[in-house]
C-alpha cells in the first residue's frame, strides 16, 4: 500500500495532464494588419476567416469565435468557418458543441480532409483513442501527407500506452522531416518507464483453515529503445500460512509493426505455486486481429514438470467491442507418470474513451494454485495440479489524465470438489 501511495504521488507530480494542443502565438504587427483589411473589406469572408484563424493563434478565443460566427452570418455553407468553432470548442474542452460543429460539415461533404482530419485530433483531445484510430481510418497518407498522416498514428500509439510504437513512429517521421516540432515533442514526452502495484485476494470457503490469501506484486517497464522493453516484477503471496516471493523478467522486441516476440522467466521460494516458470510468445496483430502462440515451461516445487503449448486468436466485433480466446494443450509429467492436460479461455473487450471493461471465462488447468502439501506423491489419489477448473470474471480499468490507471477486478474459480474461490485484484499503474 505505501508502494501504491508513492507511485501515485510520483505520477501526480511529474506528469502533466493531456489536454487539447495549445494554440501557437501570432504577432501583434500581423494582426492589426489583418483588423484593418477587415474593416476596409467588411464583406471579405475569406479575410474575416483569415483574422478569426489568427485570433485564435494568438488565444484570443472569444474574438476568434466571434469573426467565425460573423464569416458564417454572411456565408452559412463555409465549412473552414464551421471547423474553426469545431476548434475552438475543443480547445475550450466544450465536446458536444465541437462534435457538433464537426458533423454538420461531415454531414453536408463527407469526403471534406480536414473535417475528417479535424475529427482525429478532436478524438485525441478529449482522450478516446479508439473514435481516433476510427477517424484515422477514413483517411489516406496521400490526402495529408504521409509525415501527417505517421504523427497521428504515433499520437494514438501513445493515447494507447504503446509507448514502443509512438516512439518508433517519432523517430521515422523526424528521419522523414527532421524539423518537425510535434514528432519532436511528441518523442521526448514518450514515458520510458511505467511502474504498477497490484494487490491480489483470494477468498476460500469456511471449510479452509486459512480463508484468505494476499499477495502484492511490483512491476517495472522500461522503454530503452523504440522496439524494445524490459520488464521486472517482484511478486509476494501470502497463502496457507507460507510466504512466497518470486521474481521474473520479461524481454519485448517488436521486430515490426505487425509482429512482436517476448521472452519471460521467473522463479524464487515458492510453496504452493511453481518455483520456476519460462515461456515464449510470438504474436502477429493488424488492425485489432490477432493470431499468435506460446510455449510455457514450469518446474513445480516438487518434482514435476509442465510443458504447455498455446495458441491464440482475436478479432474485432466493433469498434469499441473484440473478442479474443485461448486454446492450451500440454503435458505433466511427475510421480513417474505423465499426464495430457488441456484448458480454454475467451475474453469480450469492450472499450470507450479511457475507459476498458472485459469480461472472461475459461475451463481447463490451474497451476499457479495447485496444493501440493509435503510430499504429493505420496498419496496417489492427490492431484499435481487442479483439472476441471471454471473461471469467469471482469475487471475494468480507468486510464487518468495524469499517467495514471486504474484497474478492479472480480473472479470466481470452480475448482475440483466443488470449492468455490472469490478472487479480488485492485491496481495503480503510473507512466513517467
Amino acid at each position: 500500500m505505501i508502494a501504491r501511495a508513492l507511485l501515485i504521488a510520483a505520477a501526480t507530480a511529474l506528469v502533466a495532464p493531456a489536454n487539447a494542443e495549445p494554440p501557437a502565438s501570432t504577432t501583434r504587427a500581423s494582426l492589426a494588419e489583418l483588423e484593418r483589411e477587415v474593416r476596409d473589406h467588411p464583406d471579405d469572408v475569406d479575410r474575416r476567416l483569415q483574422l478569426a484563424t489568427a485570433l485564435s493563434w494568438a488565444n484570443r478565443r472569444d474574438e476568434a469565435r466571434r469573426e467565425a460566427l460573423a464569416v458564417l452570418a454572411r456565408a452559412p455553407s463555409y465549412a473552414d468557418a464551421t471547423l474553426l468553432l469545431a476548434r475552438l470548442d475543443a480547445w475550450d474542452q466544450r465536446w458536444p458543441e465541437a462534435h457538433a460543429h464537426l458533423d454538420r460539415v461531415l454531414a453536408a461533404q463527407p469526403a471534406h480532409v480536414e473535417a475528417r482530419l479535424l475529427a482525429v485530433d478532436i478524438a485525441l483531445w478529449s482522450g478516446d483513442a479508439a473514435a481516433a484510430r476510427r477517424a484515422l481510418a477514413t483517411l489516406r497518407p496521400i490526402e495529408i501527407g504521409e509525415v501527417e498522416y505517421l504523427y497521428r498514428q504515433a499520437q494514438i500509439a501513445l493515447a494507447e500506452r504503446d509507448h514502443r510504437r509512438a516512439l518508433a513512429l517519432a523517430n521515422r517521421i523526424t528521419t522523414l522531416d527532421p524539423d518537425h516540432a510535434g514528432a519532436r515533442a511528441l518523442g521526448a514526452t514518450v514515458s520510458l518507464v511505467s511502474v504498477e502495484s497490484s494487490t491480489d485476494t483470494e477468498v476460500f470457503p469456511p471449510m479452509y483453515r486459512d480463508r484468505f490469501a494476499v499477495g502484492e506484486t511490483l512491476t517495472a517497464t522500461v522503454f530503452p529503445l523504440a522496439r524494445w522493453s524490459a520488464t521486472f516484477v517482484y511478486e509476494y503471496r501470502r497463502r496457507f500460512a507460507t510466504d512466497n516471493h518470486r521474481v521474473g523478467a520479461r524481454a519485448d522486441w517488436r521486430p515490426t509493426d505487425r509482429w512482436s516476440v517476448l521472452a519471460f522467466v521467473r522463479g524464487g521460494q515458492a510453496e504452493v505455486v511453481p518455483r520456476f516458470t519460462m515461456l515464449v510468445e510470438a504474436r502477429w496483430d493488424k488492425h485489432g486481429w490477432i493470431g499468435g502462440g506460446r510455449y510455457t515451461y514450469d518446474r513445480m516445487p516438487w518434482s514435476g514438470d509442465l510443458h504447455r503449448a498455446q495458441v491464440t486468436a482475436g478479432a474485432p466485433l466493433q469498434p469499441r467491442l473484440r473478442v479474443e480466446g485461448d486454446l492450451m494443450v500440454g503435458v505433466l509429467r511427475g510421480c513417474g507418470t505423465s499426464t495430457a492436460v488441456w484448458s480454454a479461455r475467451a475474453r469480450l473487450a469492450w472499450t470507450h474513451g479511457r475507459w476498458d471493461l472485459a469480461g472472461a471465462y475459461g475451463y481447463g488447468l490451474e497451476a499457479d494454485r495447485a496444493l501440493t502439501g509435503p510430499d504429493p506423491c505420496a498419496s496417489p489419489s492427490r492431484d499435481l495440479v487442479d483439472h476441471d477448473v471454471h473461471a469467469g470474471g471482469v475487471d475494468v480499468t480507468r486510464t487518468l489524465r495524469r499517467g495514471l490507471a486504474l484497474r478492479l477486478g472480480y473472479g470466481l474459480e470452480l475448482r475440483t470438489s466443488d470449492v468455490l474461490v472469490h478472487l479480488g485484484t485492485l491496481a495503480v499503474r503510473a507512466w513517467f
